[in-house]
């Protein structure tokens, strides 16, 4: 399995993960703006040292994304 660090390159495909994980125990109110602030938050941080965001695959098929 290979695995990388994420860049701004992610930040479509993590937004949505991450929508998904929160929706899946909770209901989102305001889910747009939860969306929009999310992208914000990680466009400004992904590449940096305060969010490390890591995918890891098989192939092209990516099977999970760590957060820290």
């Amino acid at each position: 399995m290979e695995y990388r660090r994420a860049g701004q390159e992610d930040t479509a495909s993590f937004v949505e993960n991450r929508i998904e994980s929160v929706s899946s125990i909770r209901d989102v109110e305001g889910l747009e703006g939860f969306r929009a602030a999310t992208r914000r938050y990680i466009e400004e941080h992904i590449e940096q040292d305060d969010l490390i965001v890591y995918i890891a695959g098989r192939l092209m098929d990516r099977i999970g994304i760590i957060a820290g």
